[in-house]
Order: C-alpha cells, then sequence, then structure tokens
C-alpha cells in the first residue's frame, strides 16, 4: 500500500505531471531507483515503467544508465528507447545490449521509429554516427534485407517526408563515401528515383547537399542523374538564392555542358517550364552564354511553347517570369534574346499589348514591373530598350505612369489604416535614393505637354509628385529643366496622414531654407511650420535637436 504515494504527481512539478519516483532534474541516484523499484512486484513494474508525465517521458528517460531496467522491457520498448535515445546521447550506452542482441532483434530494429522526428535507425545513426561502427553495423542489417524489403525501408519518410538519402548527403563529405552507401540501393532506377525525391517542402536530396556546403556531393549527385530533364528538375530548387552559389558550386557550367554535350544538335527540352529556373540561375550570374544555351533549347516551330517559357510565371519567385528574370541581368543582351526568341519566330506578334501592357505577365506579386524593377536598380540601357519597342509616345508615358500597388507592411496598416500605396514608375525612381541619372532617363520621354499628367497625379494616399521628392539635387533638377512650380501651395499640400513636402526635408537645412525663399509673404513660413500632422506634430516635434534645422526654423 505505501507504493501508492510514489505514483502521485510531485508538489513541486505538477505542471509535468511527474510521478513522484521520477527523479528531479538531472538528480539521478541508480541506487534510489533500484530501491524505489523494489516496492513493487514484476507485473507492476511493467506498468510502472510505461507512465509517462505531461513531456512523454518514462522513467528510462531518467534513468538511461540503468540498464537492468531493461529486463522489466519487452523487445519492442527495448528498440523503442533507443531510437528516442538519439534524441540525446545516451543512445551509445544502449548501443552494446543492442548490438548483442540484434540477431533477435532484427524486425523491431527495422521498424522502428524515433517518436520525435520520424526517422528509422538508418538516418538516425548516420546524423549522430556516420562511417563509425555504429554506422556499419545497421548498414550490414538493411544490406542483408531482400530487394523489395529494402527499397521500401530506403524509401520510407520522416514526418519532414525527407529520405535516407536527404540524410546523407548531408552528413557525407567524400563522393566514396556516397557511392559507399549507395551500393546498398537495389537498382540504378531507384537511385534515380530517390534522386528526384522530395521531401515536404518540395526540397531534393541534391539542394540539401547545397544547403549544406557538399559542393562534391552536389556534383556526385548531378553526374549520377541521366536524363536531361531530370537534371533540370535538380536545378529547380528553392534553396539556391544568390548568385554566389553559382561560383561556388558552378551550376552553370553543369547545366551548360548538359545541354551542349549531352543533347544531340536540333534536340529541344519538352517541358519549357523546366528551363525558367535555369534561365533566373544564369541572369542572376550574368552569364551570357549559358541563357543563349537555355534559349536555344526551346523550339523554334512551337510557338506555344515559346510564349509558355517567356510568360510563365514561378510563385517560389515573387510570382515573376522570365521578362523580369532577364532584366536583372546586368547585360542588356538577356532580354534581348528574351525577346528576340518571340520577334524572330512568331510572325506578327504584338510584344506592346500581349506583355508590356498585359498586367497578367508583368505584375509580379508586388505589382512591379521590369521598368520598375530596371529603372531603380539604374539600368538605363535597359529602360530604352523596353521603352523602344513602344513606337507610340503617347504609349510610352503610359507605360511610364502605370500605376502599381505597393505593400507599405502590416506596421503601416496599424497606424494608419492603410497597408498598401498606389504608385508609378516614375515616381518610384524620383523616390529611389541616389537614383537622378535614371530620373532624367525616363524624363527624357517627357516635354512640357505631357509632363502635366505627371503633375496632377495623386495615388491613394493624396500623395503628389511632390512627395515623392526626397532629395534636393532631384528637385533642382525639376526646376531647372521643366519649370515646375514650386512655392507654399507645393510645399504645404497635406497627403492622407498631414504629412507635407515641407515637414519631409525639416532636417535638411538647405532645402528648407530654400523652401522659405520660395515664400512670398512671412505668414506663410509661419503656418509652414506650425501645420499639423494627423499625429499632432509639427516642425518642432520633427526637426532633429542636433544639427542646424532646429536653428533654422528658430
Amino acid at each position: 500500500g505505501n507504493n501508492k504515494v510514489l505514483l502521485e504527481t510531485s508538489y513541486h512539478s505538477v505542471t509535468e505531471n511527474r510521478p513522484a519516483f521520477h527523479p528531479t532534474g538531472n538528480q539521478y541516484n541508480e541506487k534510489l531507483i533500484t530501491m524505489q523499484l523494489d516496492k513493487f512486484d514484476t507485473e507492476e513494474i511493467k506498468a510502472v515503467l510505461k507512465l509517462r508525465n505531461d513531456k512523454n517521458q518514462n522513467l528510462l528517460h531518467y534513468a538511461p544508465n540503468n540498464l537492468l531496467m531493461l529486463k522489466y522491457c519487452d523487445d519492442e520498448e527495448i528498440v523503442q528507447y533507443f531510437a528516442n535515445a538519439f534524441d540525446g546521447s545516451y543512445y551509445t550506452q544502449l548501443f552494446g545490449y543492442i548490438e548483442d542482441h540484434s540477431d533477435e532483434l532484427t524486425e523491431q530494429l527495422l521498424a522502428v521509429r524515433n517518436t520525435n522526428s520520424g526517422d528509422g535507425l538508418l538516418p538516425l545513426v548516420i546524423k549522430r554516427q556516420f562511417k563509425k561502427p555504429m554506422y556499419r553495423w545497421i548498414l550490414n542489417i538493411v544490406s542483408a534485407l531482400d530487394e523489395a524489403k529494402r527499397r521500401a525501408y530506403l524509401a520510407a519518410r520522416n514526418h519532414n517526408g525527407e529520405t535516407v538519402l536527404h540524410t546523407v548527403v548531408t552528413s557525407a563529405t567524400f563522393p566514396k563515401d556516397l557511392d559507399d552507401f549507395l551500393a546498398i540501393y537495389p537498382s540504378a532506377e531507384f537511385i534515380q528515383e530517390c534522386l528526384l525525391s522530395t521531401d515536404n517542402l518540395g526540397r531534393t536530396p541534391m539542394e540539401y547537399a547545397v544547403s549544406s556546403s557538399r559542393h562534391a556531393i552536389a556534383h556526385n549527385l548531378w553526374c549520377r542523374t541521366k536524363r536531361i530533364e531530370d537534371k533540370l528538375k535538380l536545378l529547380n530548387v528553392y534553396g539556391v538564392e544568390k548568385s554566389a552559389y553559382w561560383s561556388k558550386y558552378n551550376f552553370n557550367e553543369w547545366l551548360t555542358d548538359a545541354l551542349t554535350i549531352d543533347m544531340k544538335p536540333g534536340q529541344f527540352i519538352q517541358d519549357v517550364e523546366l528551363l525558367i529556373e535555369p534561365f533566373r540561375f544564369a541572369a542572376m550570374c550574368n552569364d551570357l552564354q549559358c541563357i543563349n544555351v537555355i534559349l536555344s533549347k526551346i523550339d523554334p516551330k512551337q510557338p506555344a511553347q515559346i510564349l509558355k517559357f517567356v510568360t510563365t510565371k514561378l510563385a517560389s519567385r515573387n510570382n515573376e517570369c522570365c521578362v523580369h528574370f532577364a532584366v536583372k541581368c546586368k547585360f542588356i543582351a538577356a532580354i534581348e534574346s528574351l525577346f528576340n526568341l518571340i520577334t524572330h519566330n512568331i510572325k506578327d506578334y504584338d510584344l506592346v499589348s500581349n506583355i508590356l501592357f498585359n498586367q497578367e505577365v508583368i505584375f509580379n506579386v508586388r505589382q512591379e514591373t521590369p521598368l520598375v524593377q530596371a529603372s531603380k536598380a539604374g539600368k538605363n540601357d535597359v529602360v530604352d530598350f523596353l521603352l523602344s519597342l513602344i513606337p507610340k509616345k503617347a504609349d510610352k508615358i503610359k507605360f511610364i505612369e502605370m500605376e502599381y500597388r505597393m505593400d507599405l507592411g502590416l506596421s503601416s496598416y496599424q497606424k494608419d489604416g492603410g497597408r498598401y500605396k498606389t504608385t508609378t514608375p516614375i515616381i518610384e525612381t524620383i523616390r529611389a535614393y541616389n537614383k537622378l541619372s535614371a530620373t532624367k532617363n525616363l524624363m527624357k520621354y517627357y516635354d512640357k505637354k505631357s509632363i502635366s499628367s505627371l503633375l496632377k497625379y495623386k495615388n491613394n494616399r493624396d500623395q503628389s509628385i511632390y512627395h515623392a521628392f526626397g532629395y534636393f539635387e532631384t528637385i533642382e533638377y525639376f526646376e531647372q529643366t521643366f519649370k515646375i512650380p514650386f512655392g507654399y501651395k507645393q510645399f504645404t499640400t497635406p497627403d492622407c496622414n498631414g504629412s507635407t513636402m515641407f515637414l519631409k526635408f525639416i532636417n535638411n537645412q538647405k532645402a528648407m531654407e530654400w523652401m522659405f525663399s520660395k515664400c512670398s509673404k512671412p505668414e506663410e513660413q509661419l503656418q509652414m511650420i506650425y501645420m499639423m500632422t494627423q499625429n499632432d506634430q509639427n516642425a518642432f516635434d520633427l526637426v532633429y535637436s542636433w544639427g542646424g534645422g532646429r536653428h533654422t526654423i528658430v
């Protein structure tokens, strides 16, 4: 009867519902636990060992060295405890017992899965004991299986959808290690299936190798992949984001060789969507040779395939298409070659209507057009090329002023109720830092008549071109070149938050002095200073305490 007190939840650990005989924290005492277990008979001990707290931990978790308790567990419980022990470090203390009894435990060893990760014993050992005796031990057990069972075991997935191959490519350092492991696979066809297997996030073993900086392993996987379409699938990975991967892993060289050497002249890729991600890679790396090789593998006699390649968007890449990718290349030849693929092979195709002014094609997830991206990046040659495709001057202005929606983030939504603002390429170029040359390049398409539409523009937040000015040099350019008006009215026109052009330049002493000089009356100067925003702030609240701004206001 006294042993009931040992089953009660201890007072100080009530949040875990831990029985009293579970040691507190790391205070493990083998003698104490053995003495407590002596209070129960054999059948009761089996039940007691299965008692778990709220963290799914039983007594074995607190007493990993007490192998005497294993005699109270059946084979399945012992093997399950061994698999779960890989979450810590005490699996090594149990390995001796497991190895000695591996003949009679083989069935349980192959069926067991770690409770937390869902990994089988082979991937668990690979992660902790790769190329060590424990690894050779479990590898021999798996190798002894017949072909069907071995295939099923190697194809099994954990909770993240990872196969054993996903695990081994992150642990192997040398190609020979991978070769030795793949030797247990039942067939070459099965290896090809596993090379293309993806986890729950769509990542292949190739991407795991790349993310783990396993260059030699990634190249080994690439060379093992036989079909060119399958190699392209390996390159359609989300994790390879930066162009630095190209110089490190030479993906462009691998791809160029595969498309030129492995394919016969005049042979084309039927599934052109597989070429979109490699095209993005090549554009990011500014590799024109690779770009041209990719474009040469699209059948010029199939217009539908050409347009599918050019206009298909990748949801994983901000919903952008090849037109967006091409303008990010530092060479204008990338976008020229892409559009030449259309104009040289599709007769009388209207690029302007079907692509440049087609919002379904030209808008990415942020509704940015390639013109916006090129202009903000200061790529004037790309901007000029895109505008040269539009024959009419009025349509050029329309393209420059094509309105799109910009996401300002949740903080803006919480602050003033407007998460989005509408804007245009020319407005954002004017707003961009140190992009006066890009602004001048776009403004050369305007004259005194067409600039009126720019001066009249207001977005959904009541902001005009005057709210876009952020740098005094840009203001001087517009005043001297286009003679647009600057005065008290323009300086004090508020947007939806009550912010004005004057308040935007409140900490630019040169700009403030210039604005004060444009006022015709002293009263106008004072009104500019005391105008309040929606947050009840005026110039004195917003000006820095240091610098000459406050002195200029005073």
